[in-house]
C-alpha cells in the first residue's frame, strides 16, 4: 500500500475542504464552478444564517478524488473570488476533545471584563 501523503493533506478527510472569506454574494454554484476545474466536485456547500438565509461567508466543497482536494488548495487558498480573498483549508473532521476549532463561533471581543478593577488604596 502506498505511503500515506505528508501532513494535513486532503486524503485524510475524504476530499472534503473548508472554504473561508467567501463573498457574501457567492452561491452554492459559484463556488463550485470556482472548484470543478480541479476535478469532479460531490458537494459543494455555503454556510447561510438561520433566521436570514443570508450567505456566513464560509462553506464546503466535497471532491470525489482527494487528490482533487490537493490540488484545489494549492491553487485557491489565499486568492481572490469574487473580489474577496478566500482560504482553502483541509476539513477536519472534529476530533473528540481535540482543541482548535475556529470554525464558527463569532464571539470576538465578548466579556473580558474586570481589567485593571482592583482599589489600589495606599
Amino acid at each position: 500500500g502506498g505511503g500515506g501523503g505528508g501532513g494535513g493533506s486532503a486524503t485524510e478527510s475524504g476530499g472534503k475542504l473548508f472554504v473561508r472569506g467567501l463573498n457574501f454574494d457567492s452561491s452554492e454554484k459559484d463556488v463550485e464552478d470556482l472548484f470543478i476545474k480541479f476535478g469532479k466536485v460531490t458537494e459543494a456547500r455555503v454556510a447561510t444564517d438561520r433566521e436570514t438565509g443570508s450567505s456566513r461567508g464560509f462553506g464546503f466543497v466535497t471532491f470525489e478524488d482527494p487528490r482533487d482536494a490537493d490540488d484545489a488548495i494549492r491553487q485557491l487558498d489565499n486568492s481572490e473570488f469574487m473580489g474577496r480573498t478566500i482560504f482553502v483549508q483541509v476539513s477536519k473532521p472534529k476530533a473528540p476533545g481535540g482543541g482548535g476549532g475556529g470554525y464558527g463561533g463569532g464571539g470576538y471581543g465578548g466579556g473580558g471584563g474586570g481589567y485593571g478593577g482592583g482599589s489600589d488604596s495606599g
